[in-house]
């Protein structure tokens, strides 16, 4: 099957565009792949420092509270020396502070543990020296804890702060104890903006929040001898077993935390490569895990390709067309010279062609013509030579056909002549 020249550079030129243009939407789909994942780790770092340093401000706001409740000098002074008077002036100075419903309880425990006032009533009379945070309210330092209410049955945020006499003697310690749902509800939102899944964990590894329900409550891995033995002593779940999840590398950083780090895993699960960031909250014993798959920046890249492929496509056919333009008007003027060449093949010698183009073409057109015009010269002095020597040959032929007239009569004569002798004889 024969192409036409037109055809051949069409087809090259179309070869060339598709081959190096795949190449390209390779190239670009990788690099894109890559540029998207570094975009991705770097701002899944950015949004879980953003996240904790959220909730650092939320946990610092009842720090400060509870610090300030400590601090009143009627809470020391009835700790110290305790009165009727003095009980109801503390009763309603902590209901005072509970403005809005923030906080489910608000309450004082003497120094043993028992909690004296509370904003929740069925605390009263209860000794919760067992919790972590009293202990760290003992040894003088702020408490922060989650756990599970052992009186009202709910969960939530404790926070603590020692209360001193004025001589720095101990004498008690002030709680407040935070609806879980105002720090989940600021997590959801910080969720639906940086568009990840995340994990709310206590310092032990347990998810106290999650967006994905199924997680709550579960650890991040093996809970440690160690931590089961606290949870277990300061009784801060009701259950004693944690089923762990596939996040040991990031159980690992929490026990050995030193700054915000991002974590590749490979999700044995559903088999996806994942991007965890881990940060801590401030210096409080929570720690905010996000994660993202891979497999969102994977369909990225496809699109990137796709786009880039499809602009490719349109390029090639549009290109297709234009060559074949320019391709036509290029070879326009050889399209003619073949014409010409035929009807000179067929004995039609002068022939001109005229060819504008400023290019070789028209360097060739001049050259094809002074061909014709030399063509037609020999064709002109062929007819001229064969026609004298025709005439020459005429010319001839008549004295051949004379002399053999005048052969002819001769013998006729010489005939007559041995007839004569004969009839003599």
């Amino acid at each position: 099957m024969k192409f036409s020249i037109r055809k051949k550079i069409i087809f090259a030129v179309l070869g060339v565009i598709l081959v190096f243009g795949s190449l390209a939407v390779i190239v670009v789909a990788f690099s894109a792949k890559n540029d998207f994942l570094n975009i991705h780790k770097d701002d899944l770092k950015k949004n879980v420092i953003q996240t904790s340093d959220l909730l650092d401000e939320i946990f610092a706001e009842s720090t400060d509270l509870v610090n300030t409740i400590a601090s009143q000098e009627q809470i020391g002074d009835y700790l110290k020396n305790p009165t009727k008077e003095k009980g109801l002036l503390i009763s309603s100075l902590i209901h005072h502070y509970n403005i809005g419903g923030k906080y489910t309880a608000i309450y004082v425990m003497d120094k043993n543990g028992t909690t004296l006032f509370s904003t929740n009533k069925p605390f009263i009379g209860n000794n919760y020296s067992f919790r972590d945070y009293f202990k760290d309210a003992k040894n003088g330092k702020n408490g922060a804890f989650f756990a599970h209410g052992v009186t009202s049955n709910d969960f939530g945020y404790y926070f603590s702060a020692p209360v001193y006499s004025e001589q720095k003697e101990f004498l008690g310690v002030a709680v407040v104890k935070i609806n879980p749902e105002e720090v989940n509800g600021e997590i959801d939102s910080s969720r639906l903006i940086i568009q990840s899944q995340i994990m709310f964990a206590y310092k032990n590894g347990v998810i106290v929040y999650s967006d994905n329900k199924d997680r709550m409550l579960k650890s991040l891995g093996p809970v440690s001898k160690d931590d089961m033995a606290e949870i277990v002593s300061s009784r801060q779940f009701a259950q004693s077993e944690f089923e762990p999840l596939d996040y040991n590398d990031v159980l690992e950083n929490i026990r050995n935390y030193t700054e915000p780090v991002l974590i590749q895993i490979n999700d044995k699960i559903d088999g996806e490569t994942e991007y965890l960031a881990l940060s801590r909250v401030g210096t409080y014993p929570f720690y905010v895990v996000l994660e993202k798959s891979t497999e969102e920046l994977d369909s990225l890249a496809l699109q990137v390709g796709m786009t880039l492929g499809l602009f490719v496509l349109l390029a090639a056919l549009f290109a297709a067309l234009i060559i074949s333009f320019v391709v036509v008007k290029i070879l326009n003027p050889i399209s003619k010279l073949q014409s010409l060449i035929g009807e000179i093949a067929e004995g039609k010698v002068h022939q001109t062609i005229d060819i504008q183009t400023g290019d070789e073409f028209e360097e060739l057109g001049r050259s094809f013509n002074k061909m014709s015009d030399t063509l037609q010269d020999y064709k002109n002095n062929v007819e001229e030579k064969i026609k004298e020597r025709t005439e020459e040959l005429e010319k001839i032929n008549k004295n051949m056909v004379g002399r053999e007239l005048k052969m002819i009569e001769l013998k006729k004569k010489v005939g007559e002549m041995e007839e004569i002798i004969k009839k003599k004889g």
